[in-house]
């Protein structure tokens, strides 16, 4: 579908990578709120801790830091982030891919077993 842009959310790709055809296909890229993620990026790390930290006591949001709901960034949201330090999102293509590691294991698991019925 070709390269395309990501604005939004959203991912834009023409047909045959001219985001100007007249055949569009736009895709959602939604990534849902994961506790400690501040920045919505699908990763809970240095940024989202950044962005904790320069909202630390005051009030405020999920965008500044309030992962528990009580309006106030603190301990118990530092607490949510360390929690799922580290954490990525799932990206769509890296899950659709098996392990070639495991598809050998399988494959010689399966001759195994063919050889031992034969056997018998």
């Amino acid at each position: 579908w070709g390269a395309g842009f990501e604005r939004d959310g959203l991912r834009f790709s023409g047909y045959g990578g001219d985001p100007d055809a007249a055949f569009v296909v736009v895709a959602s890229m939604t990534i849902p709120e994961i506790p400690g993620d501040a920045t919505r990026d699908g990763t809970v790390d240095d940024d989202d801790a950044l962005r904790l930290a320069a909202h630390w006591g005051q009030s405020g949001g999920w965008d500044q830091g309030d992962f528990d709901g009580d309006t106030v960034v603190g301990p118990k949201d530092a607490a949510i982030m360390a929690a799922n330090w580290g954490y990525v999102w799932p990206d769509e293509e890296a899950a659709a891919v098996p392990e070639p590691g495991a598809l050998v294991l399988l494959l010689g698991g399966l001759l195994g077993l063919l050889k031992l019925r034969r056997r018998k």
